[in-house]
């Protein structure tokens, strides 16, 4: 024999052999018997009151608004005020930090005195 007969005999065992196996394990329908019923759950429904709620995104805007706005500069020392309350006319909002001021104040009253000094 040659090597190509030899190789066709080798592929058609194969093919045998291999839908020997196929058959198998396997049951037949009449041995098989019908198919056993499916499980089913059971829920218990009893009345009772549910408060329906959403939640829709949205946005609120201040009726009034008010800006507050300082009418001088310098470093804030404290706050008197609780943001989101009222406040009224001639309230003291903030106290700011005196020191640049009495330093103006100090050298505005020294140049003074030195302009008297020279005047006399």
């Amino acid at each position: 024999m040659q090597l190509a007969d030899k190789s066709k005999l080798f592929r058609v065992m194969v093919l045998l052999v291999a839908f020997g196996l196929s058959g198998c394990d396997k049951q037949t329908a009449s041995q098989a018997g019908p198919p056993p019923p499916p499980e089913v759950g059971v829920v218990s429904v009893t009345p009772e009151a549910v408060t329906l709620t959403r939640e829709l995104p949205g946005r609120t805007s201040a009726h009034l608004v008010a800006e507050v706005r300082p009418q001088v500069g310098g470093i804030i020392k404290e706050r008197l005020f609780l943001e989101g309350g009222e406040v009224k006319a001639g309230q003291v909002l903030y106290q700011i930090d005196p020191g640049p001021y009495q330093a103006a104040v100090d050298s505005a009253e020294a140049a003074l005195a030195r302009a008297r000094t020279a005047a006399t």
